[in-house]
């Protein structure tokens, strides 16, 4: 990237970005399917991840402790079945694998919406997970396979802008919909009649599968070099492809560097199960929960645009550092105790935690549009020649084993630090007792991050070509 182009201004690189979408005219009609199914179950999907602890406590009935366990117990399935889920998707072919998943969408979300019985309900959570969970990766490998080598640049930018969209779009609706009769039940409905569109769209416009190149034959198994003829090389089975991983130290460091990146990381898990109740027992009632989360959409959406060619003057490394130390210190505001900003600005108590709130998604979503995207480059660049969609795939695990405790985590904090009754009390809580309390918690979690990198930093770029100044190879998410 040249200094040229870091030195042209935001509009000129808003409008080079989107005109670089011209080229995609020429994608077949499967893409645009995938594109339209990224788009509207991002919108049904991001909705639901806002609302999800709101609806098990408000509208089914479990108390903080409980909805948070079911609610993580969900996101860690998810994140296992996003281990395997690239498996599926090559064993079953990309049309017919969004079939299934679209379909296990559409009866999940209908019985949500149909009924608020626990032993229904709870059960198509699981399975809302697993559907989006066999979807995510389908997305990526169709706008893979549907685009050509000029035009992939493009195809994965409209696949991380679109859905980008869709998280800013599903929170923006989020309250409006809330307001309807039915509440929190209403984002499921609102799912249901999506999942449904995005099965018509596969039935009606993808029309045919895009033939596979052949293979089973052992004459077409045979590739031409040059007059020669030799036998193509045998495919490796999954196991020597673990075993060959996990005897590689470098897999070992990354796994490091993922595991010191947890602290941080949760605070994606926060902004799900904590936040939401967070918003409406501190600003109030009518605390706008969807349109504070959708702050966090929009930034990210035009914010990686606008900073892409910044970061690319700087190590990669180097970049991630900085934009963990912004995300995590972003949780410093929520431990302000809101009395500082009524003295100083003349606000009430529920301004004054709009302040601190907005002050926090702000700094957060800076820092991740810096280091977020930059997790995968690394992961490129560190992971051995042909090994890099296992080291993709095995990153999962931090986080599924980290998602199954911050249900524990979040239940224990709102009972006891921003409980429902907590909204009378705030004038007059100890610090130690309030909400701030929880948050500063929560700060020194993500904080830890940085400082253990800071600690580890020879461990996990040891032998790496990050250590060694070799540009990462960038990857198209």
């Amino acid at each position: 990237m040249t200094d040229d182009a870091v030195r042209q201004g935001p509009v000129k690189i808003l409008r080079d970005y989107f005109s670089a979408f011209t080229a995609l005219k020429s994608c077949p009609r499967p893409f645009w399917v995938v594109q339209l199914i990224n788009l509207l179950d991002g919108i049904a999907y991001f909705s639901m991840l806002t609302v999800s602890t709101l609806y098990l406590s408000e509208t089914i009935g479990y108390d903080d402790k409980s909805a948070a366990n079911i609610w993580a117990m969900t996101a860690a399935v998810y994140t296992g079945v996003g281990v395997i889920a690239g498996f599926i998707g090559d064993w079953l072919g990309i049309k017919r694998t969004l079939q299934i998943s679209v379909i296990m969408l559409v009866a999940s979300r209908l019985a949500i919406s149909a009924t608020t019985v626990k032993s229904i309900v709870v059960p198509s959570l699981f399975f809302i997970q697993i559907g989006t969970a066999i979807m995510t990766p389908i997305l990526i490998s169709a706008t893979k396979r549907y685009t050509t080598k000029e035009t992939q640049s493009a195809g994965f930018s409209m696949l991380y802008f679109l859905m980008n969209i869709g998280a800013f779009l599903g929170n923006y609706v989020l309250d409006p919909l809330r307001a309807l009769p039915y509440s929190n039940r209403t984002v499921f409905m609102m799912g249901s009649v999506i999942s449904i569109i995005c099965w018509l769209a596969i039935l009606l416009l993808w029309r045919k599968e895009l033939p596979k190149q052949p293979n089973g034959d052992a004459k077409l198994n045979e590739v031409k070099l040059g007059n020669k003829t030799t036998e193509a090389p045998k495919q490796e089975s999954i196991w020597l492809i673990i075993w060959s991983v996990i005897r590689e130290s470098a897999f070992w460091r990354f796994m490091l560097f993922l595991v010191l990146l947890v602290g941080v990381r949760l605070v994606f898990e926060h902004q799900n199960q904590i936040y939401p109740k967070y918003y409406l027992r501190t600003i109030g009632p009518d605390a706008p929960v969807g349109r504070l989360s959708s702050i966090n959409g929009l930034i990210i959406c035009f914010g990686i645009i606008i900073s892409t060619p910044i970061v690319a003057r700087f190590k990669l490394f180097n970049v991630m550092f900085f934009g963990i130390c912004v995300s995590a210190g972003s949780m410093l505001f929520m431990a302000i105790p809101p009395m500082f900003f009524m003295d100083m600005l003349g606000v009430t108590i529920s301004q004054a935690y709009t302040i601190i709130v907005i002050a926090q998604i702000v700094t957060f979503s800076i820092g991740e549009v810096i280091w977020s995207p930059r997790l995968y480059e690394y992961t490129a660049a560190i992971a051995p020649k042909g090994r890099e969609a296992s080291y993709m795939g095995l990153s999962y695990l931090p986080m599924f084993f980290a998602r199954s405790a911050e249900g524990l985590l979040a239940g224990w904090l709102l009972t006891n630090y921003c409980p429902p009754d907590v909204t009378a009390n705030l004038t007059t809580l100890p610090y130690m007792q309030s909400p701030q309390f929880m948050c500063l918690i929560l700060a020194g979690i993500a904080i830890s991050s940085p400082l253990l990198i800071i600690v580890l930093r020879g461990v996990i770029q040891k032998e790496s070509c990050l250590e060694k100044g070799e540009p990462p190879q960038p990857t198209s998410t």
